[in-house]
Order: structure tokens, then C-alpha cells, then sequence
């Protein structure tokens, strides 16, 4: 009785004077391109928490470098930045000598009307709930309301 390979050989097929090989059919390369999608999102929606950790992580060093610099400027100026009012990203950048992208989140510093402190705060650009806050009595983050706390 003749039996069956479990993977015969490939036949050589003649297309157009040229001989190749024969390989997977349409159906097979379909089928395989849905599962690996299936699979990739799968993949996907796990990654969401690692981002927001990562944000929460960047918002925390970014305001930690204001505090930093805060004190710097204080040391050099003999006063909190900004001497008046409140100063965004673009400001903050310039005057403190720092690199905050805006890309995420959105960042404010304002003075104490005592002048004897300040306050620095980061807002999510697409979450109005989530804030962060440092002061100057406090240089450790801290997760905050919609004003800026200043002491």
C-alpha cells in the first residue's frame, strides 16, 4: 500500500518559461497575517499601565528639576522665580535654564505673595484631573488640585 509523506516535496512549477517553486497559498499567508495581528493587539492593550507609569515618572522628575532650580536661581537672584505673576513652560525653559517638553504635560511656576516661597505645578495636557505639585517647602511631588499650592 502506497503511503502518504507527512511534507512531500515541493514541485516545480513552470511560469512563463521560468521554473519555481511552489509556496503558500493566499488563504495560508491570510490566515497567519489576522493572527499575529490578534496577537499584536493583545500585546498592545498590556503596554497602557507601563505608560502611565511612565508619565507619572516624567511629570515627578520634571518637577524636581524645578525645585532644583528654583533654589538655584533663589541663590543666585535672592529671590523665587518668577518675580511676579505666573510663568509657563516656555518661560520656565528660558529663564531656569531647563528642557521641559510640553509635550505631555503643561507646566506653571508662580511666587508666594510673601515672596518667601513658590509654587510649581504640572498638568496633564489631555487629563485635567491629573496635577502634580512641588513647593517650596516641599521637594518632593505630590498629586495636587487644579491651583497652585504656594508656600
Amino acid at each position: 500500500m502506497f503511503k502518504k509523506k507527512l511534507f512531500p516535496p515541493l514541485e516545480k512549477v513552470s511560469v512563463r518559461g521560468f521554473f519555481s517553486l511552489t509556496g503558500f497559498t493566499l488563504l495560508e499567508l491570510l490566515i497567519v497575517i489576522v493572527i499575529v495581528g490578534v496577537l499584536a493587539s493583545l500585546g498592545l492593550a498590556n503596554l497602557k499601565p507601563f505608560k502611565e507609569k511612565t508619565l507619572l515618572k516624567e511629570v515627578q522628575s520634571s518637577l524636581s528639576l524645578i525645585y532644583s532650580a528654583e533654589k538655584i536661581y533663589r541663590m543666585e537672584t535672592g529671590s523665587y522665580y518668577p518675580p511676579s505673576g505666573t510663568a509657563q513652560t516656555a518661560a520656565i525653559n528660558t529663564d531656569l535654564k531647563l528642557a521641559l517638553v510640553p509635550t505631555n504635560w503643561t507646566y506653571a511656576l508662580t511666587t508666594c505673595s510673601t515672596g518667601t516661597g513658590f509654587g510649581g505645578q504640572g498638568k496633564r495636557s489631555n487629563d485635567a484631573s491629573n496635577n502634580w505639585c512641588v513647593s517650596g517647602s516641599t521637594s518632593t511631588p505630590y498629586a495636587c488640585g487644579s491651583s497652585i499650592n504656594c508656600n
